[in-house]
């Protein structure tokens, strides 16, 4: 196996956990695109595979989410698992494909460019990665795995009983009772509460706005 001459080993299992955190991620993020657009996981596959890129992904399902999510806090929640896979994704492309600037026994370094204006200035920075920053990166990308996935189906109601149903009866109960996983019922259970109420503050503004525009058909 070829390895980068210098840089040390402790950082390659690091990494190798926050390619296969982004996997598990990437999958869920998949699964709920088939899902709210109908698809199957054959439909699916075809329609994804020339979706190469994450962000692109975490936009189809963020609009998805617009206009079949039952509530504006399941909205808010998709909206913001969004933004963090595409956040996440990004830093794990920078430490899968990219080369170190430089390192050492603590941390490594990538150069981040930043286009202040196009195409002229193009700003330069180090972004460092300690050990820690790689776990971090990692259980957040997991995190975002789980919670996509247990707002899909895969919870029966109460009392459900499967004897005397064939299978296509029991999937139509699970596909209707979809989001309805206690953790994804229970605002207060989501990881990211501030990134969470930010998002209810605007989507209540947004509502605020669309209320005040309305005809009014009372006259």
């Amino acid at each position: 196996m070829l390895f980068i001459v210098g840089m040390p080993d402790v950082f390659y299992p690091a990494i190798g956990r926050v390619i296969v955190s982004h996997a598990f991620a990437d999958g869920k993020l998949n699964d709920a695109i088939n899902f709210h657009s109908g698809m199957d996981g054959a439909a699916g596959i075809a329609v994804l595979a020339p979706v190469t890129s994450t962000a692109d992904r975490a936009k189809m399902l963020k609009y998805l989410a617009r206009v079949k999510s039952k509530t504006a806090s399941e909205y808010c929640k998709y909206h913001v698992l969004a933004h963090l896979i595409t956040d996440l994704s990004e830093l794990r492309n920078k430490v899968a494909h990219n080369i170190p600037y430089a390192w050492s026994s603590r941390e490594i370094m990538y150069v981040k460019k930043t286009n202040l204006t196009m195409p002229q200035i193009t700003k330069e920075e180090i972004e460092r990665f300690t050990l820690q920053r790689l776990a971090n990166i990692a259980l957040e990308l997991h995190k975002v795995g789980v919670w996509l996935g247990i707002a899909l189906p895969g919870v029966f109601p109460d009392g459900f009983s499967p004897a005397g149903k064939s299978f296509e009866e029991i999937r139509a109960i699970l596909l209707e009772n979809a989001g309805t996983h206690p953790e994804w019922l229970n605002d207060d259970a989501f990881p990211w509460q501030a990134k969470f109420k930010a998002r209810m503050k605007e989507e209540s503004k947004v509502a605020a706005k669309a209320a005040a525009t309305a005809p009014n058909t009372e006259a």
